[in-house]
């Protein structure tokens, strides 16, 4: 967990990093987080480290499409309180994504998320 820390913690305080930086190490943390999903001794610290506004504030400054998914996919692997703006945040996501038929990174953008076991 302490490694999704860091990289959360950069991915928020973008000094000298462009966006490229930042949207890899978002999406890194969502697959941290994911992979740690099953170890119950993290489940309060990851619930610590991801509320719901630290997770719209990671979705403010992702730029890709994947980097986008990367804090829903959290919020599915978490489940945070306070996650209001962030649900906001993903239904403007969704309106502003018609035809996803044809469009590979806009279904991206709509992920639900991983997979649970």
């Amino acid at each position: 967990m302490e490694l999704v820390r860091v990289l959360i913690n950069m991915t928020l305080s973008p000094d000298n990093l462009d966006a490229a930086q930042i949207d890899e190490m978002l999406v890194a943390a969502a697959q941290l987080c994911n992979s740690l999903a099953s170890e119950a001794m993290c489940k309060e610290a990851r619930k610590k480290l991801l509320s719901g506004e630290k997770l719209k504030a990671l979705l403010d400054v992702a730029g890709s499409g994947n980097a986008q998914s990367s804090p829903f996919n959290m919020a599915y692997v978490v489940s945070p309180p306070g996650l209001d703006g962030l649900l906001k945040e993903c239904i403007g996501l969704v309106a502003n994504s018609g035809d996803l038929s044809g469009n590979i990174e806009r279904q991206d953008k709509v992920s639900v998320g991983p997979e649970k076991d």
